[in-house]
């Protein structure tokens, strides 16, 4: 199996195909607590995170800053980047030394262009991964406790 091969977002694409996509990153290592990238800089490039452990924060304003996920290997981080090129709305920051690959935007929408297959299946697994946080983010709102001591209109 390809070191793609266990990354959500690749999922169903054969060895050949996630080779390609492979020789598209750069390499980046960081070590513990260092910043991948802040909130309101440049979407781009599209990060794979190979070893390690990342915070997704929101930086704080005027108290304590806010651990918005937990991310372990083989996910990916800013994915929003694919589908626009809006700044990060959030903070990302090392918890362990970490190992990522970088792919630009243009390289890797280039390499859709050439190869639709591929575009079309990343981009079902990008909106798979959307539905599915959707739906737990909804599940939140359906909580009752969330709710006690709110009037009704």
């Amino acid at each position: 199996m390809h070191i793609l091969g266990n990354v959500r977002l690749f999922e169903g694409l054969t060895d050949k195909e996630l080779s390609a996509i492979f020789h598209l990153a750069r390499e980046k290592t960081l070590e513990k607590n260092q910043i991948i990238f802040k909130e309101n800089s440049p979407s781009d490039p599209l990060l794979l995170l190979m070893e390690g452990e990342v915070h997704i924060e929101t930086p704080p304003s005027s108290g304590p800053k806010t651990v918005l996920a937990r991310l372990e290997p083989h996910v990916v981080v800013g994915e929003l980047s694919l589908l626009e090129e809006a700044p990060r709305p959030v903070t990302a920051v090392t918890v362990t030394p970490t190992t990522l690959l970088e792919i630009s935007r243009a390289d890797l929408f280039r390499h859709f262009e050439d190869h639709p297959r591929v575009g079309l299946t990343v981009l079902k697994n990008l909106g798979r991964s959307f539905c599915e946080r959707w739906r737990r983010s909804e599940r939140g709102y359906r909580d009752p406790l969330l709710w006690k001591g709110v009037p009704d209109d």
